[in-house]
C-alpha cells in the first residue's frame, strides 16, 4: 500500500561535476539542476541531438550485469527495430559494436550510486545532466555525490511524499542468492481482511536493509552488514548519516576476474585510479572499514531498489547484485502502480 507522510523535496541549486567513468574509464561531467513536484529523478543525454530524457524507473532498465543502466525511449525502439530487422533477414547475430554505439547514445550507465544517494537522502524531484552515458565515479564509491548533495542543499515542495509499504513478504532468487521485502516493523494488520498502519506510527517509518556477503573460504569471505534509514529525519541527518556509513565504500572485484572485466569494455577507471581486488592474500589496499565490500553491495541496493521510489520496508539480501536488486525493484514498481 502507499502511505503519504512527510514532503517532497528537490535540489536547492544547480551543481556541476566531473570525475571518471568506473567502467568506460573516460571523462564524464553532471549537472544537476532542481525540477517540480512529482518530476521524479530525470536523466538527460545534452550531448545528443535532441537531448533524450528517461527517468529512473524500472521500466526503462537496459540490461547490463555489472551496474545499473537505463536506455532513453529512443533507445529502447531503436533497438527494437534493429532486432526486428534482424529477425525479418534471417540473422540470428547479436546487434553489432557499431549498431550498439548507436544505442549508446541514448543509455546512462551506473546510475546506482547516485541513486542510492537520492534515497538515503531523501530527495525526489531532480534533473541529471550528462555529456556521456556514464556518470562520474572515480574510485567506484558514492563518496562523489556525498559532497555535490552537500553542495547542492535541499528544497522542501510542497506535495506529499509517497511510500510504498509491502504488505506480505516479497521474494525473488538464483541460485544461491536470494533478496526479501517484508513489511516494516511499524506494519501491523490484526484484521486478516483489512490492514491498518496507526497514524501515530507514521513518524517511526524506516527503511531497514541487510546484506550478507559470502565468498565461502576465498577473500573476501563472510560479511554481513545492516543500515537503517529513519524516513522521518531530516536529509541533513540522513545526509550524516549516509556518508559515515556506505557512502565511501567502495566497488571491488576478485583480481582473477578483472584482466577478464577489462577485456569486456568494463573497469576500464583502473587506468586512473587503482582498484579494489581481492586475492588468496587479502586485499590491495586498506579497507575503509572491515566488511567494506558488504557495506558497498548494500550500497547498490538501495540504489537499485530506489528506482521504485521511497521504500518503507525490511530488506535482507543475501549474495544479491544487480539482476536480483533489479528485479525486484520492478516488482515493486509494479506494486506502487496498481
Amino acid at each position: 500500500m502507499l502511505v503519504e507522510y512527510g514532503r517532497q523535496y528537490t535540489i536547492e541549486k544547480e551543481v556541476t561535476i566531473g570525475g571518471w567513468g568506473i567502467h568506460t574509464g573516460g571523462l564524464c561531467w553532471l549537472t544537476l539542476k532542481p525540477a517540480d513536484p512529482d518530476r521524479g529523478i530525470v536523466f538527460r543525454r545534452v550531448d545528443q541531438e535532441g537531448q533524450p530524457e528517461v527517468a529512473a524507473h524500472p521500466g526503462n532498465l537496459y540490461s547490463s550485469g555489472r551496474a545499473t543502466s537505463l536506455i532513453c525511449p529512443e533507445g529502447r525502439q531503436r533497438e527494437k527495430r534493429l532486432s526486428e530487422k534482424k529477425r525479418e533477414a534471417g540473422d540470428i547475430a547479436d546487434i553489432t559494436r557499431e549498431e550498439n554505439e548507436e544505442i549508446d547514445g541514448f543509455l546512462v550507465k551506473t546510475v546506482e550510486h547516485l541513486a542510492a544517494s537520492f534515497g538515503a537522502v531523501g530527495i525526489d524531484n531532480v534533473i541529471v545532466e550528462l555529456d556521456s552515458s556514464e556518470l562520474p565515479s572515480e574510485e567506484g564509491s558514492a563518496i562523489i555525490y556525498y559532497f555535490t548533495i552537500q553542495d547542492c542543499g535541499f528544497k522542501e515542495q510542497d506535495k506529499p511524499r509517497q511510500y510504498l509499504v509491502p504488505e506480505r513478504p516479497m521474494a525473488v532468487s538464483s541460485g544461491n542468492s536470494y533478496l526479501l521485502v517484508l513489511p516494516p516493523d511499524e506494519f501491523q494488520a490484526p484484521d486478516p481482511r483489512a490492514v491498518s498502519f496507526p497514524g501515530e506510527k507514521l513518524e517511526e517509518l524506516s527503511l531497514k536493509l541487510e546484506y550478507q556477503l559470502d565468498y565461502g573460504e576465498e577473500p573476501p569471505g563472510y560479511q554481513n552488514y545492516r543500515f537503517s534509514l529513519p524516513l522521518a529525519a531530516e536529509p541533513k541527518v540522513r545526509l550524516s548519516e549516509f556518508e559515515k556509513e556506505i557512502a565511501v565504500a567502495r566497488t571491488f572485484a576478485l583480481e582473477r576476474e578483472f584482466d577478464d572485466l577489462q577485456r569486456m569494455g568494463l573497469a576500464q577507471s583502473g587506468k586512473h585510479k587503482e582498484p579494489l581486488l581481492f586475492n588468496d592474500e587479502g586485499a590491495n589496499l586498506s579497507l575503509r572499514f572491515p566488511e567494506e565490500p558488504a557495506r558497498h553491495k548494500l550500497l547498490d541496493l538501495l540504489g537499485d531498489l530506489y528506482l521504485a521510489g521511497p521504500l518503507a520496508a525490511r530488506v535482507l539480501a543475501v549474495r544479491s547484485g544487480h539482476q536480483l536488486n533489479q528485479e525486484m525493484a520492478g516488482m515493486l514498481a509494479d506494486m506502487r502502480s496498481d
